[in-house]
């Protein structure tokens, strides 16, 4: 697997990319590429987090109200699944393979 750090202060997050059976190589390829769409769309990854927690947390309470997500975090959920299909494209997976995952994976600081 391979990660990126985000900018995030609270709570602190990294992107990671796991390629079922992928080299090293390939996952590194597969995090360049779904960044890659974070940078052009100017979306931060963490946001995109935070988005994706936000709806799970709506889901889990039943989603009976409209999604609360505000048109940036639902932005922010496409440029995620974007940046998905990116991580695969670039390996060239194809539709029944198995697919490059994008996960987010909380970072605790280091004890002093």
């Amino acid at each position: 697997m391979d990660a990126q750090r985000t900018n995030a202060t609270q709570p602190a997050v990294m992107l990671e990319v796991h390629v079922p059976g992928g080299t090293p190589a390939e996952h590194a390829l597969a995090l360049k590429g779904a960044m890659g769409v974070f940078q052009a769309t100017y979306v931060k990854p963490e946001f995109a987090w935070q988005a994706i927690q936000k709806l799970a947390d709506w889901e889990q309470e039943g989603a009976n109200d409209p999604a609360p997500l505000s048109e940036a975090e639902d932005l922010a959920v496409d440029v995620l699944l974007c940046a998905q299909e990116a991580a695969n494209q670039v390996l060239g997976v194809h539709p029944g393979e198995p697919a490059v995952e994008l996960r987010f994976v909380t970072v605790r600081p280091k004890a002093a």
